[in-house]
């Protein structure tokens, strides 16, 4: 999978406050959603915001019924769950959601049970737009 992701962001396609899917061999897609334009700098909650809503119309026009993510721009970014999750419940309302966060006790009370992997329609993985130093 890292292979057309990294051919992506080489030409361009990913873009900081973008998504784009890929298709995965068991028929779910793979949405990157940039949230940095740089792998070293912090997440921007304006990227984050633009690439919720994008996730959100392309799911819809795939016909997602579910989403499952990691806290968007919250680990390595920098950001706060108090200010990223309002706008994931927000811009993914109408989708069966599944939030993955690290630490377990975050995952635990964001959607109050214990999950073992991914699942949904869509598994959203967020990478800075440009790999190197």
């Amino acid at each position: 999978m890292l292979s057309p992701y990294r051919a992506a962001c080489a030409d361009g396609t990913i873009q900081a406050g973008r998504c784009v899917l890929f298709a995965l061999p068991d028929g779910r897609r793979w949405a990157a959603l940039a949230t940095k334009a740089h792998w070293r700098d912090s997440s921007r909650i304006a990227w984050v915001r633009s690439g919720l809503l994008e996730l959100a119309e392309q799911a819809s026009a795939a016909g997602a019924l579910s989403i499952a993510l990691p806290a968007p721009g919250c680990g390595n970014g920098g950001l706060d769950w108090a200010d990223v999750g309002p706008l994931v419940l927000d811009a993914l309302r109408g989708f069966d959601l599944r939030i993955y966060a690290r630490p377990v006790a975050l995952a635990t009370r964001v959607i109050n049970h214990k999950v073992e992997r991914p699942t949904g329609d869509f598994v959203l993985i967020m990478r800075p737009t440009r790999w190197g130093n």
